[in-house]
């Protein structure tokens, strides 16, 4: 469980960063940017258009039918770049996660990369929901395999650069049959140019 432990910690240092900003900015007279009408003054219709990385924490429930069904706890680290055009946000992202997973008495960390496009709608200025594909490689004992991945979610920003993100996948693997597993993961972004501070 140590890997659990230290991306709970991460995500947690993440959130507390997050939190310190605002007042580092008040005890320097600064002023902090609260709503993304402030940040469009600084990147005018756009401030969408950013790059961002995040890391995330989840649940996997595998089924290899019909022979059994598996799950464990997935971490994973992501990073991508998104463009706005008007309400509608599209982008392309990497990741690279795990999953522990236990059964019996053993226990194994499945990796795996994916490369995904995203496309979605801004509900509010500070929430946008998303469909996702993906082709993900996951790697088990040294054995690799290709898939695909449907699915989508929402981020929302919390404190620009700031935001939460929830997301749900499932993935189908080419070269296990009647195999299919699905993700269920939360986490916290940091978009690069969308700007905390302003000058005083």
């Amino acid at each position: 469980m140590q890997w659990f432990y230290r991306a709970a910690t991460a995500v947690a240092f993440l959130i507390l960063m997050a939190l310190l900003v605002p007042v580092q900015a008040a005890d320097k007279g600064g002023k902090e940017i609260v709503t993304l009408r402030e940040a469009e003054a600084l990147h005018p219709k756009t401030p969408w258009s950013s790059c961002y990385a995040g890391v995330s924490l989840g649940v996997t429930a595998a089924v290899l039918e019909p022979i059994y069904g598996v799950d464990g706890y997935r971490y994973d680290g992501f990073g991508g770049c998104t463009g706005q055009w008007g309400r509608l946000v599209a982008g392309l992202e990497a990741g690279y996660g795990a999953t522990h997973v236990t059964i019996g008495n053993s226990s194994f960390d499945p990796k795996e990369w994916y490369f995904a496009g995203l496309g979605g709608f801004l509900l509010t200025e500070k929430t946008l929901a998303y469909v996702k594909v993906s082709r993900p490689e996951l790697e088990i004992e040294g054995t690799k395999f290709r898939g695909l991945g449907l699915g989508g979610g929402m981020e929302t920003l919390v404190t620009p650069p700031v935001g939460l993100r929830l997301e749900y996948m499932r993935e189908t693997f080419d070269d296990i049959q009647d195999a299919r597993a699905h993700v269920l993961r939360a986490g916290i972004v940091w978009r690069f140019n969308m700007p905390t501070l302003t000058a005083k």
